[in-house]
């Protein structure tokens, strides 16, 4: 805990000691105004003073205006950069709690989650567009209606999940780990499958046109009421591919 925790503290710190500065920075500023005003006799000390003064003061106007642009972006970076160090660290319940606040805030998006643990995650309706879930586990994980184009999902563990009406065109799933997993009704228009094991998948209803299947294990797989053209091999051989043991070269 005190882990995942020290990064949010060193950023408080780091923000503590800005604004002390800061503060600082105005204080002398008004106090050489005022001394030059004290010292209105002696006109060329005055002068320093007051033109000492009125930088600093500007120089602080302009720092804050930067904090006040920039200090937002900043901490949500040092969020984010939190949220994952939670991702990959070996506490569950901080994992979920930092999936969650992640999902929720659309932080899932393109980003990069290679080899990630998030069995049995909820992400139903999440939007993973463009992410790099390489080599992740999402055993027993509900991604149903969620949204995985152009995701890549080379090797992923993605067995048992719940992935009915999910959107994967584009997304990228060679060789990956599809046993009894439900794909029903799910968008795979223009998936790459090559190499993956769809043992026992549930793919009733979904769209495959330009679907590449080449070396897939689709051994006891429902692919009723497929919908589309895959490419490379034909409707008769992804048939033949459920009912035996065989998977068509690549």
């Amino acid at each position: 805990m005190s882990t995942s925790n020290s990064p949010s503290r060193k950023s408080t710190t780091y923000l503590t000691s800005r604004r002390l500065i800061l503060s600082l920075v105005v204080i002398l500023g008004v106090g050489l105004v005022v001394g030059s005003y004290v010292l209105r006799n002696s006109a060329w000390v005055s002068g320093c003073l007051l033109n000492l003064g009125d930088g600093l003061i500007c120089s602080a106007v302009v720092y804050l205006l930067f904090e006040f642009l920039i200090g937002d972006r900043d901490k949500a970076r040092a969020r984010m950069e939190s949220l994952r160090r939670d991702l990959y660290g070996e506490d569950r319940a901080l994992r979920a709690r930092a999936l969650s606040e992640m999902s929720e805030s659309g932080l899932l998006k393109g980003i990069d989650l290679r080899a990630v643990q998030m069995e049995g995650a909820v992400l139903e309706g999440a939007s993973l567009v463009a992410t790099n879930l390489v080599a992740a586990n999402l055993f027993g994980a509900r991604l149903s209606r969620s949204d995985l184009s152009g995701a890549r999902l080379c090797r992923a563990n993605l067995q048992g999940c719940l992935m009915m009406s999910t959107v994967l065109s584009g997304a990228n799933l060679d060789g990956a780990e599809l046993q009894s997993t439900f794909l029903s009704k799910a968008d795979l228009r223009g998936c790459s499958l090559r190499g993956a094991n769809l043992t026992g998948a549930v793919l009733t209803g979904a769209l495959i046109d330009d679907a590449d299947f080449t070396g897939a294990t689709m051994t006891g797989a429902d692919i009723s009421g497929l919908l589309g053209t895959p490419s490379a091999i034909s409707l008769e051989d992804l048939q033949r591919m459920t009912v035996c043991e065989i998977s068509l070269p690549g």
